[in-house]
């Protein structure tokens, strides 16, 4: 999208499409170098081998792969932007970016008290269950 002033459906969705593949490879680029991010060449050679690491590293026995506080607040930034954005062309209230962008920090900084996400409370009666 090289005009992004001259929105189109199709545009709209190769924009889309591009921002997603930047922040999933960050992610995944985060996945690769966090499990050896202080760690010297000889140190990364000695456990992983002349080529050093060449996949995901697991974290213990599950087939998860830990991203750092890099990736988490780049989804919080993203988030705010999006939020910004939307309070600006929707509701015609600009400026506030920064604002919201204190106000993601400030979630993300609570998630760091707890070991992991909330469990969901069940669903209500009659509400849609999650396939």
């Amino acid at each position: 999208m090289t005009e992004p002033w001259t929105s189109t459906l199709v545009g709209e969705a190769v924009y889309r499409s591009r921002v997603r593949g930047c922040l999933l490879g960050g992610a995944l680029g985060d996945a690769l170098g966090y499990p050896i991010e202080f760690s010297s060449l000889e140190r990364i050679r000695s456990a992983h081998g002349e080529r050093g690491v060449t996949g995901l590293l697991f974290a213990g026995d599950s087939r998860v792969a830990l991203v750092s506080d890099d990736t988490q607040m780049t989804l919080f930034t993203v988030e705010a932007l999006i939020q910004a954005h939307q309070r600006e062309r929707l509701k015609g209230i600009g400026g506030g970016w920064a604002l919201l962008v204190r106000w993601a920090y400030e979630r993300w900084l609570e998630t760091q008290r707890h070991p992991g996400p909330e469990q969901a409370a069940p669903p209500q009666s009659g509400a849609p269950r999650a396939a």
